[in-house]
């Protein structure tokens, strides 16, 4: 036969599952799955745009969207909370009060921890070798402390518990607690009794577990860069001096290694956007030894070993989903891609400048960026464990002689595609982005 404790604890066990599935999914539905990252993340970028803010007048500007977003979220969090703690709040003040009376008046015996020395009593007096003479507790209590002194019955006051003063307890420890029930297996007593302690503990797992597991509105996010992203890239765009020095650190650590490995034939994608260069490269990419820039590389492409090694320690896998180009191409974090652009703008300050010249032939030099480069690859070899290099940029089609005249032995691939084929793509591109907009 169940005791009566183990019944009342199972009750508050379901009822603390309840609550907590019904805490998370309120809160979902109010204020749906990822709102508060991204809205953080948000938060972020714009703080950084202001402190970049050089003109008063858009400083004022910028210091007025933070504020008023900031408004616009805290009233659809607060909502949130209110809604989803509202069973909670009821339940703490008229329903666990009552099972927590009907769990407690089933005790017979009662615990006594003093110096993490567990004492048992069947009776409602105690006493022992820290105790002179006899105290009498009564039957009514429970997370009851027995001390001696001002301090510590003041300190065990405000902390909520019933506090029994009495002289004849004299040790030097300071407080003695006392519980009903003759087994210790709850951690937080006494700040909660074992029934509380049930609650919790089960009403917290099941409301983390609901947190990871459902995404009540059943659809993708479609914010496919996150502003934690743009945030990241535009603080790589403005330090790429400080990411230089940093990759230089990069290339010492790994010095040995580097010397032991050659750079040979490696393989650029280039030409027109919307040639189909992304799908020849992913295509590629799946060849064995063939190694190349991945999602997991972005924003800091100039350090990729630190950057790679940083982010497992933490970076959980995501589905697949639709690239921002809105070409029904889906990617995740291990899709290759054409990042190394950020290289180039680095050392070459006019690649993307309007009305510069934008090609660059074998007679041009750049030792810094040559060495660069080169030790790059090299990373990518050794984070990829591959042996030959797969490159892809459309720009580098106008790079083709100087890059040439660096790696001797490259080979370059120029997807043509059918002139009708290759303007679809970018029509339904901007129609796509032109609903949106609407």
């Amino acid at each position: 036969m169940l005791s009566y404790s183990l019944i009342w604890t199972s009750v508050a066990s379901v009822i603390g599952a309840i609550l907590g599935f019904s805490f998370a999914f309120v809160w979902l539905k109010v204020s749906p799955k990822g709102t508060s990252t991204d809205y953080l993340s948000q938060l972020f970028l714009d703080t950084y745009q202001l402190f970049k803010s050089n003109n008063y007048s858009e400083l004022l500007k910028q210091y007025a969207k933070i504020i008023a977003s900031l408004f616009k979220h805290l009233k659809v969090q607060l909502l949130a909370l209110l809604l989803s703690s509202a069973p909670i709040i009821i339940n703490i003040e008229l329903i666990h009060p009552k099972i927590e009376q009907l769990y407690l008046e089933n005790f017979t015996g009662y615990t006594i921890n003093i110096d993490n020395h567990i004492y048992n009593a069947k009776n409602t007096s105690i006493e022992g070798e820290f105790i002179k003479g006899s105290i009498i507790i009564g039957k009514d209590f429970d997370s009851t402390v027995l001390t001696h002194g001002n301090i510590n019955t003041i300190f065990w006051t405000t902390m909520g518990f019933r506090v029994i003063e009495n002289k004849n307890f004299d040790h030097s420890s300071g407080s003695l607690f006392i519980r009903k029930g003759k087994k210790q297996i709850n951690p937080l007593w006494p700040f909660f009794n074992d029934l509380e302690f049930s609650f919790i503990a089960i009403l917290g797992f099941v409301s983390i577990l609901t947190f990871i597991k459902i995404n009540p509105s059943g659809k993708q996010n479609k914010k496919l860069i996150a502003p934690t992203d743009m945030m990241l890239s535009q603080i790589a765009n403005d330090h790429s001096h400080q990411l230089v020095k940093l990759s230089e650190l990069e290339t010492r650590r790994y010095k040995i290694k580097f010397s032991r490995m050659k750079i040979q034939s490696p393989i650029f994608v280039c030409g027109l956007a919307r040639s189909g260069s992304t799908l020849l490269l992913e295509k590629m990419a799946t060849y064995q030894g063939l190694s190349t820039h991945q999602y997991r590389d972005f924003p800091f492409v100039m350090t990729p070993i630190l950057w790679n090694r940083f982010t497992s320690l933490f970076t959980k896998e995501r589905a697949s989903f639709e690239r921002p180009h809105g070409d029904g191409l889906y990617i995740n974090r291990n899709s290759p891609d054409a990042f190394e652009e950020v290289i180039w703008m680095h050392y070459f300050k006019n690649l993307h400048r309007w009305g510069a010249n934008h090609v660059l032939d074998e007679h041009v030099e750049n030792t810094d960026f040559e060495s660069f480069y080169k030790e790059h690859i090299k990373k990518i070899l050794l984070l990829r464990k591959g042996t030959r290099y797969l490159s892809k940029g459309n720009y580098n089609v106008l790079r083709i002689p100087y890059l040439q005249r660096i790696f001797p032995d490259a080979k370059f691939i120029i997807p043509i595609r059918c002139p009708s084929a290759h303007i679809a793509p970018r029509d339904n591109e901007s129609e796509s982005q032109f609903q949106e907009k609407e």
